[in-house]
């Protein structure tokens, strides 16, 4: 571990030893006499980086034609984003069939069993204000009371108030 933290050190210092020579390289270029063009380079490329458009620059419009500008390039977007967001879908009515009555199939006490187990512990309470814990410590007894109740619910009938 110690042989670790050395190595780990001397690399630290061997990486700021290059960044400050790199950084010293860099002013001594700038002091020459094309500093002001490399100035100018380093001032417009963090312009380019400080814009919120940075990796669109064209993009065609409804009939194919690049577009190139940003305010019609934007307004591109604006277009596409409100016809998908407000179009209507066509909405079909559908009366064949005939109306289900109840629940299709019995739920299994299987069924039931496998839905305590997935259920996670601590989280927020159901309508019936009874946690998850609750049911899962009753065990074989809390699966039958559970069944019993969604087979009374699937029959319509009022939820017992015990």
């Amino acid at each position: 571990m110690e042989a670790y933290k050395m190595r780990k050190k001397n690399a630290k210092r061997a990486v700021a030893r290059a960044k400050g020579k790199a950084i010293e390289e860099a002013y001594e270029e700038i002091e020459k006499k094309n500093g002001e063009r490399q100035m100018l380079r380093i001032a417009k490329a963090r312009d380019r980086a400080s814009k919120d458009i940075t990796s669109i620059r064209q993009m065609k419009n409804t009939s194919g034609v690049v577009l190139q500008e940003d305010y019609k390039i934007r307004s591109r977007w604006k277009e596409y984003f409100h016809k998908l967001l407000n179009e209507e879908n066509p909405r079909g009515c559908h009366e064949d069939g005939e109306a289900s009555e109840g629940v299709v199939q019995e739920i299994s006490k299987a069924v039931v069993e496998g839905a305590l187990r997935k259920m996670k512990n601590g989280k927020a309470v159901g309508v019936d204000q009874i946690p998850a814990e609750v049911w899962k410590s009753l065990g074989r007894e809390g699966v039958d009371a559970l069944w019993d109740l969604m087979k009374k619910i699937g029959q319509q009938e009022r939820i017992p108030e015990e």
